[in-house]
């Protein structure tokens, strides 16, 4: 290979000096101790699909594992679904509970049906327990009648308490009322929850 170098030693006149360079010959023989044995592409996409397979039955355990641990959480968990073929109860909820004269001097106690629903109303008795109340009808508090109406299609009744707020003292006087069930005895008043007491506060 040749380089032209032009050289400015005197003023106007070019002196043109060639240069030849030798390239080194290169050994060709030697490259192929260094060259490296090429992979077979046939056994790359063996390995390729036998890792995909075993991905995916990682992922099938795994989905059936955790649809076991879910079955079995599952059966933990008591049947709700079962429906109440018993006898028709009625009940308080809550049982118990304070009216303070500064929210109002009326109260409404929560009757509950046990039972489905009904096409017409359906009344159910109840009455004062005057052994057990301290607070005495007339004096302390009044209630309208001795009879609560579910009506058609509905699991609730109320029955009303209405507090003599002059005379609610810091004795606080307690009402308690009692469930019966009703006239004809196709409704039944709940065991443990068939009493309700209110207790009066200034």
């Amino acid at each position: 290979m040749m380089y032209e170098f032009l050289h400015h030693s005197l003023p106007h006149r070019l002196r043109i000096t060639q240069i030849w360079i030798k390239t080194p010959v290169t050994d060709l023989t030697a490259n192929r101790h260094n060259t490296k044995a090429v992979p077979d592409i046939t056994q790359i996409i063996k390995l390729q699909k036998k890792m995909k397979t075993m991905k995916s039955i990682q992922t099938i355990i795994k989905i059936l594992l955790i649809g076991a641990f879910v079955f079995t959480l599952a059966g933990c968990f008591p049947d709700n679904s079962r429906i109440y073929d018993g006898p028709m109860q009625v009940e308080f909820n809550p049982t118990s509970d304070t009216q303070r004269m500064s929210n109002g001097n009326t109260y409404n106690a929560m009757v509950q049906l046990i039972g489905p629903h009904q096409d017409s109303d359906l009344s159910v008795n109840f009455e004062i327990d005057t052994e057990n109340s301290t607070a005495v009808e007339g004096v302390h508090f009044e209630v309208g009648g001795r009879s609560a109406v579910l009506p058609a299609n509905s699991s609730f009744a109320e029955i009303t308490i209405t507090a003599i707020e002059e005379n609610i003292d810091d004795e606080r006087p307690v009402v308690v009322i009692t469930l019966l069930g009703n006239d004809t005895g196709d409704v039944i008043a709940a065991e443990n929850y068939n009493t309700f007491s209110l207790t009066l506060r200034p």
